[in-house]
């Protein structure tokens, strides 16, 4: 028989051990439960089977019980919490099945978690099921989450490395709105800052692990930054001196947009027309930045430029000039 003292040491809560006591003829949620199981001379048997009838003592009772998984890998509040549930649900089930009905009781046990999650994703702009949404809930209020560890959970649900395989097309093209997709959308806009096109599938990487708080805002700004300067050694010192990429070559960009008659997209379809920015020296091979003069000319040079308005009105020009001085054009 195991002495007070003992129970002391196992800091076992003494109101708890007797309210299960007093319970004891009635306790359904131990019976056949399939953690509460303990090994008698070798043989694996139900606790409450084992313990019926003998006539054991409290104290006897509450060592066998603390053997159990049931007991090992939970602490008080989610024991506390595990048989509140099977009482809230009639005693007719544990856990949590997503086709039974919740009771009004099982649900007034989650309800303060489970509208703090509602808020959440829908300020995130994420959608959960029913099924997910619960089952959050009951383990928030189980394991006595914090806001911060329930938005843990929400992000690995829909971690954007397996959210493909959730929802198909991937998390970009999943939501229209909300703060997520808007924290997307900004991180690209950063990175194009420094002339990085940053992928969907980068982004929402990015996204969900500055949202975790696995990376600081500071920190990805300056991986754009070192990636930008390694991809074109020319840009480092333009960095260094606080001029962005993007704004460096606003000018150059709009020169070009002015001769080919159309907007450009250095980030996509165009991004031949920025590389062609720099200008491998002769001697050392090291790629340089163009001038604004050689930026018009190497434009000029290109055949879409041949097919404008621009191309038509210059070839005009010379054309005239050329017959001026032969005394063609009056």
């Amino acid at each position: 028989m195991m002495e007070q003292t003992d129970l002391e040491n196992m800091q076992i809560d003494a109101n708890k051990f007797e309210s299960i006591i007093d319970q004891w003829g009635s306790i359904g949620f131990f019976r056949n439960h399939p953690d509460l199981k303990i090994v008698v001379d070798g043989v694996e048997q139900d606790l409450v089977e084992y313990l019926e009838g003998k006539g054991y003592s409290e104290q006897r009772i509450y060592g066998l019980l603390i053997e159990t998984e049931f007991w090992k890998s939970q602490d008080a509040i989610s024991r506390e919490f595990e048989e509140s549930w099977w009482a809230a649900g009639g005693g007719t089930s544990r856990g949590y099945n997503p086709e039974v009905p919740l009771t009004d009781s099982q649900r007034a046990l989650i309800d303060t978690n489970y509208d703090a999650i509602v808020r959440s994703i829908s300020k995130k702009g994420i959608v959960l099921s029913e099924s997910q949404i619960v089952t959050l809930a009951r383990e928030a209020t189980r394991l006595n989450m914090d806001s911060f560890e329930i938005d843990t959970e929400i992000f690995e649900l829909f971690d954007p490395r397996s959210y493909s395989s959730i929802v198909g097309d991937g998390l970009n093209t999943y939501r229209s709105s909300g703060d997520l997709l808007d924290q997307k959308q900004a991180l690209q806009g950063r990175a194009s800052n420094y002339m990085l096109a940053l992928s969907d599938a980068d982004a929402w990487d990015q996204t969900f692990d500055l949202e975790r708080g696995l990376v600081t805002q500071e920190g990805l700004d300056a991986g754009y930054a070192e990636m930008a300067a390694n991809q074109y050694p020319a840009l480092r010192p333009l960095m260094e001196q606080g001029i962005s990429p993007k704004t460096f070559f606003y000018p150059y960009k709009a020169e070009q947009e002015k001769l080919l008659e159309r907007p450009l997209d250095y980030l996509g379809a165009d991004r031949g027309m920025f590389e062609m920015l720099f200008i491998p020296d002769p001697k050392t091979g090291v790629p340089r930045l163009a001038t604004y003069t050689e930026n018009q000319a190497m434009t000029k040079l290109s055949d879409e430029w041949q097919f404008t308005e621009n191309a038509y009105e210059d070839y005009r020009t010379v054309g005239e000039s050329i017959l001026k001085k032969f005394g063609a054009v009056g």
